[in-house]
């Protein structure tokens, strides 16, 4: 197998080591699965009236939030 490193700042690095501990996964086995799981598809941004000129402008779908790394 091939090796890849990268520095991290010690808060990601402590981000990626909970999640894999989470699936109860090394953090090599997260990273791959991670690397491997396909992205969600974006979704399409929704028309919205505009209150203040009646218009209709585009918004994107709401999340709770955006994960940096993969989570499931």
């Amino acid at each position: 197998m091939i090796t890849i490193s990268f520095k991290l700042s010690e808060d990601e690095a402590l981000i990626i080591r909970a999640n894999a501990h989470k699936e109860k996964l090394s953090v090599s086995a997260y990273l791959r699965s991670c690397a491997t799981t396909p992205a969600p598809a974006s979704q399409k941004p929704r028309l919205t009236l505009c209150p203040l000129t009646g218009c209709y402008i585009s918004r994107p779908y709401r999340r709770s939030f955006f994960p940096r790394f993969c989570e499931p």
